[in-house]
């Protein structure tokens, strides 16, 4: 009898503990997707005190694929958006490391589109190319890889000054997304081209894109993106004059 209330109590000790393993992941899913409506609005503390709380929870449970999440789109996102790119290569790479360690293919091929804009922001030209080789083994249908990385290549090849293929790969991109519903998706899209427009000398040729942009991101109430489309119609070069623009793009 002692035995079996002992065998009874242990199994009521592991099913409390699976629920609670249960409710931090239901709990730590809602504080990942408030910390992206915070992120949007402006609320960078609130956000990043949400991230870093996802971050430990996961940590804790040991769940890498979710971590991987967590470090790559929310956390990386923030520090891109504060431009400190160092910590969002940081937190990329070490996103990709995870799941390159547990097989997951699917999101790798994003990831390391997006490890490459963080690269390509700090002006590691050569190991974001490299990246995005890796990004292209990710299938044929597989628009999200194929918008990011034409959208990191197009700012590799205007640092060359081909500005050509820069806005080639600049349309292609947005032709990608607007082909489906991510709103988001084509509005960086278009501030993307509108820089390479810019960037070539066709900075009229911006504005309506810049326009589009900021009018997609307050539908779909990114506040802090609209503001950085409206910041970029205001830096717009002259048509005719050739230079990198300053306001970011990538994300």
């Amino acid at each position: 009898m002692g035995q079996r209330i002992l065998s009874m109590q242990s199994a009521a000790r592991k099913l409390c503990s699976r629920r609670r393993a249960t409710i931090s992941k239901l709990v730590t899913y809602i504080q990942r997707r408030l910390s992206a409506l915070y992120a949007m609005r402006g609320e960078r503390v609130e956000a990043r005190r949400l991230v870093e709380s996802s971050l430990k929870t996961y940590e804790d449970l040991g769940i890498p694929l979710a971590l991987a999440g967590v470090l790559g789109f929310e956390r990386a996102g923030l520090n891109m958006i504060e431009k400190n790119f160092p910590s969002a290569e940081h937190d990329r790479r070490r996103a990709v490391q995870l799941l390159q360690a547990h097989g997951e293919k699917d999101v790798l091929v994003a990831l390391s589109a997006l490890l490459a804009a963080a690269l390509c922001a700090q002006g590691k030209d050569v190991e974001a190319e490299q990246l995005l080789q890796l990004s292209d083994s990710g299938g044929e249908h597989d628009w999200v890889r194929h918008m990011l990385a034409k959208e990191v290549q197009a700012e590799l090849h205007a640092r060359r000054g081909e500005f050509d293929e820069a806005l080639q790969l600049a349309r292609q991109a947005l032709t990608h997304v607007e082909s489906t519903d991510d709103i988001e998706g084509q509005a960086h899209a278009m501030m993307q081209l509108a820089k390479m427009l810019s960037w070539s000398g066709n900075g009229e040729e911006a504005i309506p894109l810049l326009k589009e942009a900021g009018r997609l991101f307050e539908a779909k109430g990114h506040l802090v993106k609209a503001d950085l489309a409206d910041a970029a119609l205001k830096k717009l070069e002259p048509t005719g004059r050739r230079s990198e623009p300053t306001w970011l793009t990538m994300r």
